[in-house]
């Protein structure tokens, strides 16, 4: 099993709503994350 421990940081770097002809918006978020990662 692996796992992702220590959230150290968590950044949100770029954020998107795309709105489409119906009304409906999707929203996309780019993080950098900085964590440990174990085996």
């Amino acid at each position: 099993s692996k796992s992702i421990e220590e959230i150290r940081i968590a950044e949100v770097s770029k954020f998107d709503i795309k709105v489409e002809k119906d009304g409906r918006l999707t929203f996309r978020t780019k993080l950098d994350i900085s964590f440990k990662y174990k085996k």
